[in-house]
């Protein structure tokens, strides 16, 4: 916990040190809009870097929640959500995926849509290279889906995306991660004929 404090202090102090103006260090005169440009986009990998190496590490510990504030179907809009019931979570060998798009109590769930509770039986994490995105593969067993479901996830700096497959079926979740103890989930329980 004490590591992940000190790394998002470094963090804010980096970004505040980033709205300064540059300046040329060896003369003291600002520098071009040119060399500003390219000097930001420099910042931004190192802290695209940075971000998903935090949430690669989440990963490698198990302990990463994808908190969704947007879902969508394999076809059909893009639904904005509450990232506090719409989620994907692992937490050692368990898995729970999480959807609610009304947070009504209406759903199988009791807060609109449907938890899926599993546990992992593959996972394989492949970071494809400095500016690209962390990409993994899980596959799970879950009751509630009949079998094994395959979820592919992916950590762009600061933001996650995944995808749930399960047969034909396909549902996309999109937003921020974080460790579960700092993600202020609500964990609902399936009920009714699954239970």
């Amino acid at each position: 916990m004490k590591k992940y404090i000190m790394l998002l202090s470094t963090m804010l102090l980096f970004s505040v040190s980033t709205q300064a103006q540059y300046y040329n260090e060896k003369e003291g005169e600002k520098l071009s809009k040119k060399e500003q440009r390219r000097l930001k986009k420099e910042e931004a990998r190192k802290q695209y870097e940075i971000k998903k190496g935090l949430g690669m590490r989440m990963l490698e510990k198990r302990d990463f929640v994808l908190q969704a504030d947007r879902i969508s179907a394999k076809t059909g809009p893009v639904v904005g959500v509450s990232r506090q019931v719409n989620y994907i979570m692992i937490n050692g060998d368990d898995m729970i995926i999480q959807y609610a798009l009304n947070n009504a109590q209406m759903g199988l769930n009791g807060v609109g849509g449907v938890t899926f509770e599993g546990k992992i039986k593959k996972f394989d994490v492949k970071n494809r290279g400095e500016g690209k995105p962390c990409m993994v593969t899980i596959q799970f067993y879950t009751p509630y889906l009949n079998g094994v479901a395959t979820v592919q996830l992916n950590i762009k700096g600061d933001q996650s995306d995944a995808t749930l497959y399960a047969g034909n079926d396909q549902l996309n979740f999109s937003g921020t991660f974080a460790s579960i103890e700092n993600s202020g989930i609500r964990v609902a329980k399936t009920r009714g004929a699954f239970n």
